[in-house]
């Protein structure tokens, strides 16, 4: 099987374009597609989705915070 792209390629200083399976994130069970991770970008972004299950599990009202932080960055780039 021929390795995917790192889905932080372009965007992330150090990428290394290739990605390593031990970083890939698997949604099959909501049927959405991988994201896929190389050996430099995997770490940082597993680290902030165990961050945000963290935070989904013991700050109650979190998802709605997290909601509206995200509404606010939207409004911001359209402006």
């Amino acid at each position: 099987m021929t390795p995917g792209r790192c889905r932080g390629e372009g965007d992330r200083p150090g990428c290394l374009g290739i990605a390593d399976e031990r970083y890939t994130m698997r949604f099959d069970d909501i049927g959405e597609a991988p994201l896929h991770w190389c050996a430099a970008c995997g770490p940082e972004a597993q680290a902030m989705n165990d961050a945000l299950q963290s935070a989904f599990a013991t700050r109650p009202g979190f998802a709605g915070e997290l909601a509206a932080a995200l509404d606010r960055q939207e409004q911001a780039a359209r402006n």
